[in-house]
Formats: structure tokens, C-alpha cells, sequence
């Protein structure tokens, strides 16, 4: 194998093994859940950039509706938010009586949605958060 291909297989094989979650996301699946577990109101943006990493977005917010709220910090992530079952196919098993039948062979598959996560910030504090699946 060439010292080239041998690298980028090798690095392939470390993107893989870490987790689909964590690439490109900065922080992986579980110490996200459990940093987004551990919010409170009053949190400084300073901390929660230390556990959750830069937002995909900043928005300055003038609504009148919150006007306690001054900005949002908006992340998006993928997860898996169910199974479905999926026919892969069929294989022949013989019976005492030596007839053969086909079984069909069925495989859960993971379903991911994009979740999108608001942090609502008022004068540098934390005070709200919500997830929504899009």
C-alpha cells in the first residue's frame, strides 16, 4: 500500500471510530447532552462558550414580544431521534420436513433529524433555552 493511501485510510478509519456526532461539531454526542443538561439562567456567554463551543449563529434580537431578550445563539445538530425497520432481505431455511421456505431478514435503521437548539441571552446572561426537531 502507498505511504499516501495507507495516511488517508488511516484518517478515515479515526473519522469514523470518534463519532459521526462530533465532527465537525466540536463536542461529541455525550458531554453535549450532558453540558446542555447543566445550563442555568445567569450563566455568563464566556461559560457556556467553554462547554457547548461557538453557536452556528449570533442574532441580535428587537422584539417586542421578549423584550427583556436581547440575542439568540442558535446551534443545530444531527441526532438520532428514532428507529425504523427496514426489509434488507431474505434467506432459505429448511424445515424437518425438507421443504424450504424464505424468511425475510429486517434490520432497525437509525432515523436523524437536524435539531435546533435557541440560547436567549439578556445583557451577556443566560435566561432561556429550548430544543426544537425541525
Amino acid at each position: 500500500m502507498k505511504p499516501i493511501t495507507a495516511l488517508f485510510t488511516a484518517t478515515l478509519a479515526i473519522l469514523l471510530t470518534t463519532g459521526c456526532a462530533s465532527i465537525g461539531q466540536g463536542i461529541t454526542e455525550r458531554d453535549w447532552r450532558a453540558a446542555w443538561d447543566a445550563l442555568q439562567p445567569g450563566q455568563s456567554q464566556d461559560e457556556v462558550l467553554t462547554v457547548l463551543g461557538e453557536p452556528r449563529e449570533k442574532k441580535d434580537v428587537a422584539n417586542a414580544k421578549t423584550p427583556t431578550i436581547d440575542r439568540v445563539w442558535i446551534y443545530t445538530r444531527p441526532e438520532i431521534v428514532g428507529y425504523r425497520t427496514e426489509l434488507t432481505g431474505e434467506h432459505d431455511i429448511q424445515l424437518p420436513n425438507k421443504r424450504v421456505i424464505s424468511v425475510p431478514d429486517y434490520e432497525d435503521e437509525e432515523v436523524r433529524e437536524i435539531i435546533i437548539y435557541r440560547l436567549h441571552w439578556a445583557d451577556g446572561q443566560l435566561v432561556a433555552w429550548e430544543r426544537e426537531e425541525s
